[in-house]
């Protein structure tokens, strides 16, 4: 019996057999991508063994009828880092991965921290739609652990704008703080944007602050609030002759951005160290 016989709709067996087959190989693929040791790049290698495409717009197009069915099995796997792999998919679907939204909000209690930053940090790109997560990040604000109470603050008004006062002046205040989850509540409050505009006398002050990436990293959040690029520009200009050569790149870096500036010779070996801890 010829393959084309058995695909019409009077076999139905066969079509439910194929997509069980496709199924599990988008599985069988997940799995072994998260067993891969240098994570750098992942995301993105992944999504192109899935055929995933976005277009001139940055909308997904989605040809697979069992990629979300696939990815739904993958955020019940037992291993953390295959949970992990699939939940950075989600994210980059956007809008079209809203049917797995509720597998997505049940990850927010995960075992393991990392699942549940990347749940969040997925769900809270749904807005208001998932506004059954703000339960469980109000429980977060309370945590011992820095970068988790910090990714709450961050993302409880991308949800519910109504609590975006609230959240800014405990970032304000985290900011502050000489703890693991300052640089994290800086950044916060930059990608933020002009909303977070009463944030910016507790970022001026930190621009005397005792370390040199805490400095740039403040005076960046401040011309992202403001728009005014001035204090970023004197600081990374300071910072040129710092003894430490991280500080040195990562200032070239910033002025060769907003500055066109060259770069002087670094090792390049040092550089890609660099850019793996900061996208960490």
């Amino acid at each position: 019996m010829s393959n084309k016989l058995l695909q019409q709709e009077n076999f139905p067996f066969f079509s439910a057999y194929a997509a069980v087959k496709q199924r599990r190989k988008i599985v069988d693929t997940l799995v072994a991508t998260a067993a891969e040791e240098n994570w750098l790049g992942l995301v993105e290698k992944t999504l192109k063994k899935l055929g995933i495409c976005f277009d001139a717009q940055n909308a997904v197009s989605i040809e697979d009828d069992q990629l979300l069915p696939a990815l739904g099995e993958v955020l019940d796997c037992p291993n953390e880092l295959v949970r992990e792999l699939g939940l950075s998919v989600l994210r980059e679907l956007g809008d079209s991965a809203e049917p797995l939204l509720p597998k997505m909000l049940l990850l927010l209690d995960d075992p393991n921290r990392e699942v549940r930053a990347l749940a969040m940090l997925s769900v809270a790109g749904f807005g208001e739609k998932a506004k059954a997560a703000i339960p469980v990040l109000q429980r977060w604000i309370d945590s011992s652990d820095d970068m988790v109470r910090v990714m709450a603050m961050e993302n409880i008004p991308r949800i519910d704008p109504s609590k975006l006062e609230p959240m800014l002046e405990l970032l304000a205040v985290e900011a502050e703080q000489k703890s693991k989850g300052q640089i994290t509540a800086i950044m916060a409050l930059g990608g933020l944007g002009e909303s977070a505009s009463d944030s910016v006398p507790a970022l001026k002050r930190l621009l005397n602050n005792e370390s040199a990436g805490t400095r740039l990293i403040a005076a960046e959040a401040i011309h992202a609030i403001t728009g005014d690029i001035s204090d970023s520009i004197q600081v990374a200009t300071e910072l040129l002759d710092d003894p430490d050569w991280t500080v040195r790149y990562m200032a070239e870096e910033h002025l060769e951005q907003w500055q066109g500036r060259p770069r002087s010779e670094t090792n390049r070996d040092q550089i890609n160290i660099v850019k793996i801890q900061r996208r960490r």
